[in-house]
């Protein structure tokens, strides 16, 4: 998780918030890991440098339709397969209390807790181990 260390006024309520790309990435990785590829393999298929994936994993850059096309492809499920666990995902963490946003910007991160990519890959990893 990334707390942000701001002062807030005493109108502001912290909230605990994370983006659906950061849970289009988690789910990514724990397929990918289940699936045992490793994320350089994974690059490669997709055409990209391992730091560009790197980047869509953790939900720092928006993947595309045509990447998730290929990202399935390689982990041998379907798009809508991916995009059916990332609902999921997002149904558990919003009843835990987090906000899920298409993106975070600057005056929200002021009064929030940015639930990060290392806490939504093991809620990931968990559910599809769970299955």
């Amino acid at each position: 998780m990334h707390y942000t260390h701001n002062p807030m006024k005493s109108t502001e309520k912290l909230v605990q918030v994370t983006t659906y790309s950061r849970i289009v990435g988690a789910i990514i990785v724990a397929l990918r890991k289940d699936a045992k590829i490793e994320q350089e393999e994974m690059a490669n298929e997709l055409s990209l440098s391992q730091s560009a994936w790197s980047r869509v994993e953790t939900g720092t850059t928006q993947i595309t339709v045509a990447q998730l096309a290929q990202a399935a492809r390689v982990l041998k499920k379907r798009p809508w397969e991916i995009l059916r666990r990332v609902d999921v995902l997002v149904e558990q963490v919003e009843r835990a209390g987090v906000a899920v946003e298409d993106r975070i910007d600057e005056q929200m991160s002021n009064v929030a807790i940015i639930i990060g990519a290392a806490a939504l890959i093991g809620l990931a990893i968990a559910a599809i181990k769970a299955k």
